[in-house]
C-alpha cells in the first residue's frame, strides 16, 4: 500500500517510502543490524588512506613532538606540530 501511494511521488518521497518499507519489513529483526545495513548502503566504507611518512622516517617531527609534549606538561598549554 505504501508503494502504491508514494511510488508516484518525487524522488525524496520515494526514498522515504523505500525506507519505510524496509523498516516495516524488518520488524522483529535486530535493530542494530538493520541500522548498520542502512548506513553501509548509504555510506560505503572508504579504503584506508596510505601512510605517507612514518615517524621513524621523520626524526625531526618526533623530536619536535617530544619537545612540545615536555613544554605542555610543564605549563599546561596545548601545542601542535605543524
Amino acid at each position: 500500500m505504501v508503494a502504491e501511494v508514494w511510488d508516484n511521488g518525487n524522488e525524496r518521497e520515494r526514498q522515504v517510502a523505500d525506507m519505510l518499507i524496509a523498516a516495516l519489513e524488518s520488524i522483529g529483526s535486530n535493530w542494530t543490524t538493520w541500522r548498520a545495513e542502512q548506513l553501509t548502503d548509504e555510506h560505503p566504507t572508504a579504503p584506508a588512506p596510505k601512510p605517507t611518512d612514518s615517524v621513524a622516517e621523520r626524526p625531526d617531527v618526533l623530536e619536535a613532538a617530544l619537545t612540545l609534549a615536555e613544554a605542555a606538561a610543564g605549563d599546561g598549554r596545548q601545542r601542535a606540530v605543524s
